[in-house]
């Protein structure tokens, strides 16, 4: 091992290459939190959506078809019917449990939650402490 110190030209040529990847990170963390922020607020219409159903469905005078009600079995009906596929109805002596909304519900909270966690590390990972911390050979001699 030797010890090999940088020359002014390639410490500037380094410290502008590793700025710049520094500055792509960022780019690229707060565009993915514009996703996820977007993603978010789908699957939180989504989610109130498909309560709006399953509240509509206990419904008996409520006709689904008709104009302020089909939104919500439109926008609905695809997600739900391919968790009835995965999970069919569980046959009980004195009637049916459909176990499948409940696990198509529980897939769009876990989104959300996900969605949730996925943005607080992001927030945390667009702090100032963050890349001082990892980039702090900007006001120190760099040394191989």
């Amino acid at each position: 091992m030797f010890l090999y110190i940088l020359d002014d030209w390639q410490f500037i040529l380094y410290s502008t290459f590793v700025f710049f990847l520094v500055w792509i990170l960022y780019l690229i963390i707060a565009f993915a939190i514009h996703i996820i922020c977007f993603a978010y607020g789908f699957l939180r219409l989504f989610q109130l959506s498909c309560y709006t159903r399953i509240t509509l469905e206990w419904l008996p005078f409520i006709n689904p078809y008709n104009w302020p009600f089909w939104i919500f079995y439109t926008l609905t009906e695809y997600y739900l019917i391919l968790f009835n596929r995965i999970f069919p109805n569980i046959k009980l002596k004195a009637g049916v449990f459909e176990i499948s909304t409940l696990l198509g519900l529980e897939a769009v909270n876990f989104s959300l939650y996900t969605c949730t966690l996925l943005l607080e590390k992001a927030g945390e990972l667009l702090q100032e402490e963050f890349f001082l911390r990892r980039f702090h050979f900007f006001q120190e001699p760099f040394y191989f």
